[in-house]
């Protein structure tokens, strides 16, 4: 490789925490890393990995935010900026919580006020041809904490291009994001390599990427490793399919809620006409929609959170209902581990008992330090222990899960709808399941999918031969954890 093509080199960085203010833990060991002009590069990694960790050590954000101990090099065109108080103009990073990224309400200013600092009076202008670029200008006169995650993504990538940057860094990019707009963010980078910017890409739902990327490295046990995109192309093939009924009877009689032309609107004038709906014990519901389609509010209508503008909702049957968020860290309010399972479980007619299994599942899904901080964790770590606490505590006789696969590898993903298949038919759960893309949802044993259309519940009565990815995760799950990867870099 010409050193004169490469634009960012990493160089033996390694990062360490300092965990509870004594306890020293190494996250990344001697990472190395060359990224070309116009190159996009993939790097997966099992949740909790380090790949956030590498993410914000690029861009020299790390230093600046968490208690962490950086060595080695990160260079911009041949300059160090592991220390630098800013990182350089020209290197843009979007994380995974895209809300952060606004600083007006509205996003039409938000982004003119951005692009006036660059582009002075032609501010405007350059929006405006950006959105259109994107497909996003009909999103421009909305606020954005009405924005769905998906759409709040694809508006946060759009103002990071505003000053045309030369490296951009996207830190799980298709979190949230329905198949259709997976497709537009790929032709996003697609015309970033056109543009010559140099793209890197942290994610879990990497399969619809490896078309447009040059290069994939796995990030596993603090070392980054360079892995043949054929080997992970191969673990695609034709899974056995499943027959699902999506119109199976529930397998309890007992009704918990229904909803009566239910209508509820947002001040920024989005009426969403939910109609009628009906729950009962032991059923599995799977809501299936675009971003922005409704799903969220839906949930929230259901939790109580929202109250319908119009029609009413009974419950038949109260019982405790758990809400997990699409944004996991709003679940947690307890210093560590332990005491959100301690709080929890005060709630439990067995406390003793709600702890030994709530403790038994999170370590199960790979959660064994109980007295490290919820907030610490990575967001696939805090979605395995939300659900853990969620639903094996026993306390909870409805679950409502807003993207509960986001920030999961595939094989999680797996185990999660094992899980969730298995609270239903085995203690007597319920649970509401809100979704962009079908594909984590089919290894799911739903008694309803309901396809959400602007606000609509459209039940789908058709029986469908859907793929269980289950070979996929296997086989994702021995590259994450054999012995031997392909090639350090």
């Amino acid at each position: 490789m010409s050193s004169e093509s490469v634009v960012l080199e990493v160089r033996n960085l390694k990062v360490s925490y300092y965990v509870d203010g004594s306890r020293e833990k190494t996250i990344l060991k001697n990472i190395n890393l060359s990224v070309r002009r116009g190159e996009t590069v993939l790097v997966i990694g099992k949740s909790g990995s380090g790949k956030t960790t590498l993410a914000r050590s690029i861009i020299g954000l790390l230093n600046k935010t968490q208690n962490a101990t950086i060595e080695g090099e990160v260079l911009f065109k041949g300059k160090d900026i592991v220390n630098a108080d800013l990182p350089p103009e020209e290197i843009k990073y979007v994380g995974q919580n895209p809300y952060i990224y606004f600083v007006e309400y509205h996003l039409r200013r938000d982004l003119e006020g951005y692009a006036h600092r660059y582009y002075g009076e032609k501010a405007k202008e350059i929006v405006l041809e950006k959105s259109r670029f994107l497909g996003l200008e009909h999103l421009l006169d909305r606020f954005y904490y009405f924005l769905s995650g998906g759409e709040a993504r694809r508006v946060a990538i759009l103002k990071a291009i505003i000053t045309n940057p030369e490296v951009l860094i996207l830190d799980e990019p298709l979190m949230w994001v329905d198949d259709e707009n997976v497709l537009k963010i790929k032709e996003i980078i697609r015309s970033l390599r056109s543009m010559n910017v140099s793209v890197i890409i942290f994610e879990h739902r990497f399969m619809p990427l490896l078309d447009i990327v040059d290069n994939v490295y796995l990030l596993k046990n603090g070392i980054l490793y360079r892995l043949d995109k054929n080997r992970l192309s191969a673990t695609q093939a034709p899974e056995e399919q499943t027959r699902h009924n999506n119109n199976a009877p529930s397998m309890s009689s007992r009704k918990i809620l229904s909803m009566k032309n239910v209508v509820f609107s947002y001040d920024d004038a989005r009426v969403y006409e939910f109609g009628d709906f009906e729950l009962s014990e032991k059923e599995l519901i799977v809501l299936l929609g675009r971003n922005g389609s409704g799903k969220s509010t839906f949930l929230k209508l259901v939790s109580g959170q929202l109250k319908p503008k119009s029609g009413s909702i009974t419950w038949h049957h109260r019982c405790r209902t758990g809400y997990l968020p699409q944004k996991p860290i709003a679940f947690f309010t307890e210093i560590t581990v332990m005491k959100e399972i301690e709080e929890v479980c005060k709630q439990s007619k067995n406390p003793d008992g709600c702890r030994d299994n709530v403790e038994k599942a999170l370590k199960a899904l790979g959660i064994n330090d109980l007295e490290r901080s919820p907030f610490s964790l990575s967001w696939g770590e805090q979605v395995r222990t939300a659900l853990a606490l969620l639903g094996y505590s026993g306390v909870y006789g409805l679950l409502l899960l807003d993207e509960p696969f986001t920030g999961l590898d595939y094989y999680d993903r797996y185990v999660i709808t094992g899980i969730l298949n298995n609270l239903v038919a085995c203690n007597g759960v319920s649970v509401i399941v809100a979704a962009s893309t079908m594909e984590p949802l089919s290894c799911l044993n739903p008694s309803h999918v309901y396809h959400v259309n602007n606000g609509r519940l459209v039940p789908s009565r058709d029986q469908h031969e859907l793929s269980c990815y289950k070979s996929i995760a296997l086989k994702i799950k021995d590259i994450y954890e054999g012995a031997v990867p392909c090639s350090e870099n």
